[in-house]
């Protein structure tokens, strides 16, 4: 009698060893792609910092007319936002696991201008995050000027 409850308990504490790993790994794919989309940027790749980005991903935020949508506009815009910025740090502030497979993160970018003269300024960023078949992608982000 004793077996099957040992057996019991042991595959629940496997689900929930396996729960717990599941819910990490969000917030650990979050950071590697946040730490990616820094390494690629201030390497001035922007095909690889781009492509951080799902390709249905959308930004959009302070002072954009519209809405940036799709993998040739979000290309087009990283082209220009790296060729006008010098380094970039992002600091991770918050992670929020909504899935197994998705999250959102709060961001604080800290940017370099590129010009020595500039002032750094610091952009305050929601992004949001997804797996799917194309990977663990940014599908979203909204930002702002400033700080939290």
């Amino acid at each position: 009698m004793k077996k099957p409850v040992a057996s019991l308990a042991l595959i629940l504490a496997a689900g929930l060893f396996a729960a717990s790993v599941q819910a990490a790994t969000v917030t650990e794919q979050i950071q590697t792609t946040v730490r990616t989309l820094v390494t690629q940027w201030n390497a001035g790749n922007v095909k690889a910092a781009a492509a951080t980005f799902g390709d249905d991903a959308q930004i959009a935020g302070e002072g954009m007319p519209a809405a940036v949508t799709g993998r040739a506009a979000i290309d087009k815009k990283f082209a220009e936002l790296i060729d006008d910025t010098g380094k970039v740090q992002i600091d991770v502030q918050r992670v929020l696991e909504t899935g197994p497979k998705s999250g959102m993160a709060w961001v604080l970018w800290r940017v370099a201008p590129k010009d020595p003269k500039g002032e750094p300024f610091t952009v305050r960023s929601l992004f949001v995050f997804s797996g799917r078949g194309d990977g663990f992608k940014i599908r979203a982000d909204s930002y702002s000027v400033g700080q939290y």
